[in-house]
């Protein structure tokens, strides 16, 4: 008996290459695409419909709030739970897990837009600004001036961090449990093309995100974002675990999974649905 898939979208308009691109991903021919903006009313009723969920709400209040009714009503669905979202969408709360791995992580602290001069002339430089939810980061930051224009450029930015900028080559991790087993698929920004990373570095990687999940109860995907210094090494930038980033970076997902030869996640998934 086919099972009732059903995939949860923001709005329908821009949204097809998407879909097609789940469909082939997954490994899935049919869908019940539901359109959560302004139906929000007969959510539920959908739900009780569904056997498995796919959700891909991209509003961070509308996702948490759907996502509450799924795991209450027990409904299986692809992705991390939702107590896990929340607090890997704080960098403070990450940040304290990553510090107990093997990872290196760059000196952060918390800083004010009323007074941040003084932090910011005994900081170490460079630097960048980042909100503790993930909305916000500033590009690289090399005076007081460059400080100003970004409070000046953005009022309403509250909970702030400061962070040491770590220049290098930047890295993507896709990593997801096939059975018992940890993938773990690194590639690496090389002037705008992303490639395979070199042997010996790339199973430092690996060990440090082994490491990682030993802190960590993550069960589903998790994208990393790493910064390779020829100088310093290895450094832990952020994660996204929250469905919304297969939407935001579908492009780059699809050329991770081509690089490795993942061509398709047909057998991981088609395991949990069928």
């Amino acid at each position: 008996m086919r099972k009732n898939i059903l995939i949860l979208i923001s709005e329908k308009k821009n949204n097809d290459n998407f879909i097609n691109w789940i469909k082939e991903i997954f490994g899935l021919e049919n869908l019940d695409i539901f359109v959560i903006d302004n139906n929000l009313e007969k959510l539920d009723t959908k739900l009780l419909t569904a056997d498995y969920i796919l959700n891909f709400i991209e509003d961070k209040e509308k996702y948490e709030y759907i996502q509450k009714k799924i795991e209450l009503l027990k409904i299986p669905f692809f992705g991390n739970n939702l107590i896990d979202i929340k607090l890997f969408s704080e960098k403070n709360n990450f940040k304290k897990i990553i510090n107990k791995s093997k990872f290196k992580t760059p000196v952060f602290e918390k800083i004010s837009k009323n007074n941040p001069l003084d932090l910011f002339n005994n900081f170490p430089q460079p630097s960048r600004i980042f909100s503790n939810e993930n909305k916000f980061f500033s590009g690289k930051l090399s005076s007081p001036d460059d400080l100003k224009n970004i409070f000046d450029k953005n009022s309403n930015l509250e909970d702030c961090f400061i962070e040491e900028f770590i220049d290098g080559k930047e890295i993507y991790v896709l990593s997801f449990m096939f059975y018992d087993e940890r993938i773990i698929l690194p590639v690496i920004n090389n002037n705008g093309n992303f490639e395979r990373i070199e042997k010996s570095l790339e199973e430092e990687i690996k060990n440090n995100i082994k490491d990682f999940f030993k802190y960590s109860d993550i069960k589903s995907f998790a994208l990393f974002n790493l910064m390779y210094s020829e100088k310093r090494g290895l450094y832990f930038l952020n994660i996204f675990i929250n469905n919304s980033i297969i939407y935001k970076y579908s492009n780059l997902l699809e050329e991770i999974l081509e690089i490795h030869k993942y061509l398709n996640l047909k057998k991981i998934f088609k395991r949990d649905l069928f």
